[in-house]
């Protein structure tokens, strides 16, 4: 068990203290054992709908953590589509994305981050555009026959654009990646339509202006071929492990 304190100071994000021993309840155990299946697929999803209860319960894993969670409908899919879209081209024609974008594909061996170019996906046609992580044909994968026809997208939400909750998104997310994967769904984060300030006006729009959007994620069924893992920084990169005092 464990008493959280965020934000507690400028260089920290949270301060967690160990207040004893505690049950491990069933959901939280299928998320700790989704931990290391768990993957960001740009692949294509299938023609299979998501269905309405598991899209219940990836709302409850949201509002558990302090956001909330839209389920984009099918009348909202040309403006996510066209959103998401025109911020790419935007995004490409900008020398310092473009300088960005290789910083990250092209990180050192060793580094623990960054999105290789054996991960990435070549672009194909998608009911909503994908970020291109290697322009100029880098790409490892193949998107695969599907079209996404079957996919959810999810407009992850919240209250404010303040740190604190920018670092409840963090924890929703994390926690609506899981039980996505528990619940055997391919996921993976769509950052372009918040990234731009038009944009993310027209991602409030689709929420009918009642929240701040924090990301777009698309769930769905994907190829059954298994992804290579990408590099994850080592849990001592960014997390000090103080021993209390005796």
């Amino acid at each position: 068990a464990a008493v959280v304190e965020r934000l507690p100071e400028p260089s920290l994000l949270a301060r967690v203290r160990t207040t004893g021993p505690a049950d491990l309840d069933v959901p939280a155990g299928r998320l700790v054992d989704a931990i290391p299946r768990r993957r960001t697929d740009r692949r294509a999803y299938g023609d299979r709908p998501v269905p309405e209860a598991v899209l219940a319960r990836l709302g409850d894993a949201v509002e558990a953590e302090g956001a909330h969670l839209h389920v984009v409908r099918p009348d909202q899919m040309p403006m996510l589509a066209v959103s998401t879209g025109r911020a790419a081209d935007a995004e490409l024609a900008d020398p310092a994305y473009r300088e960005e974008l290789h910083h990250w594909t092209h990180r050192p061996a060793g580094s623990g981050d960054g999105v290789p170019a054996a991960t990435a996906v070549r672009p194909s046609p998608r009911r909503v555009p994908l970020r291109d992580y290697a322009p100029g044909g880098a790409a490892g994968l193949s998107a695969g026959t599907d079209f996404d026809r079957g996919a959810a997208y999810l407009i992850l939400f919240g209250d404010s654009d303040e740190p604190a909750a920018w670092l409840r998104a963090g924890e929703a997310l994390s926690a609506l990646l899981l039980t996505a994967t528990a619940e055997g769904l391919a996921s993976a984060p769509l950052s372009d339509a918040v990234e731009l300030a038009w944009p993310r006006r027209m991602m409030r729009d689709l929420l009918a202006g009642i929240g701040e959007a924090y990301l777009v994620v698309r769930v769905g069924w994907g190829p059954d071929a298994e992804l290579p893992p990408a590099p994850r920084r080592a849990p001592a990169d960014v997390i000090e492990v103080v021993a209390p005092p005796r």
